[in-house]
This record gives structure tokens, sequence and C-alpha cells, in this order.
């Protein structure tokens, strides 16, 4: 079972703090450097968005709809 979805978006910090915005939390809290990361580049661009058998039909649109607010 899985309990997120890594993405890769340009500009992650401003994604990230969008999502953030709009109460989706993105695991960025966790402090961990690039160096962390096999690829430096999945570390600079990657975000997790929550995933988990919990989330309702109406969550899973409200990261969407967020996402495609910002990125769109």
């Amino acid at each position: 079972m899985y309990h997120q979805f890594v993405i890769r978006v340009p500009e992650r910090e401003v994604v990230r703090a969008h999502l953030v915005s709009r109460g989706i939390g993105c695991f960025t809290h966790l402090g961990y450097s690039s160096e962390a990361f096999p690829a430096e580049a999945a570390a600079g661009d990657g975000l997790a968005l929550p995933i988990y058998p919990e989330l309702t039909s109406d969550q899973q649109q409200h990261v969407i709809d967020s996402l495609a607010e910002c990125v769109a």
C-alpha cells in the first residue's frame, strides 16, 4: 500500500506553497536535502502528493484542482 504520489514539476516551491495554502500537505517539512536522493534532479523538482485509501473522491478532486490551478 502507498501513501503518497510523487510528481515532478517546474518551480517546485511555488507549487508546494500553493498546495499547502489549499490545505494539501506535501511532506517537504521532513527536511531531506538533495543529497539524500539518488538523483539530484528528482529532488529539485519532485513533490510528494498525499494519496491513501481513506482519501475521498472529493479530496482527490481537491488535490487535482489545486494542482491544476498552479501548473496549468
